[in-house]
């Protein structure tokens, strides 16, 4: 027996439908928001330092620093606390952060939980936001 889940996405224009659908529901599904080469680069540092034997990260389950138990799949077993905060893999932890604090730059729209401008030119054609998509340090 097979379950099939189909999730609603939205692509990135659809603003009104994406906040009524996330006001709604908690969650969204906003197709092609990253762009792949961001996702490509988390997948490639993810890959070497999973193989590391100096990496030790704090687990998010056991909250003490642990090396990776990879899966026979090849995933890290645990998950890790705060991986953008690893900042010994600074290329790992940048590509985290470039993923989870995204600039989306949007026409018109003032969809965003905590809108930030980004420049006073975004303000002659239209609103440009940074949307913090995670809790953004102070």
């Amino acid at each position: 027996m097979s379950l099939k889940v189909s999730l609603k996405k939205f692509s990135a224009n659809e603003i009104s439908s994406i906040k009524e659908y996330y006001d709604a529901q908690g969650y969204v599904v906003v197709e092609n928001l990253l762009r792949h080469s961001k996702i490509q680069n988390l997948i490639k540092y993810y890959e070497e330092i999973k193989y590391s034997k100096f990496f030790i990260f704090f687990s998010q389950d056991t909250h003490l620093p642990i090396q990776p138990k990879l899966t026979p799949e090849g995933f890290i077993e645990n998950s890790m606390l705060n991986p953008a905060d690893l900042k010994i893999w600074k290329n790992f932890s940048q590509s985290i952060e470039e993923c989870l604090v995204n600039q989306v730059h949007v026409e018109n729209c003032s969809f965003s939980p905590h809108p930030q401008p980004l420049s006073p030119r975004a303000r002659g054609a239209g609103k440009a936001f940074k949307v913090p998509l995670s809790r953004e340090r102070a």
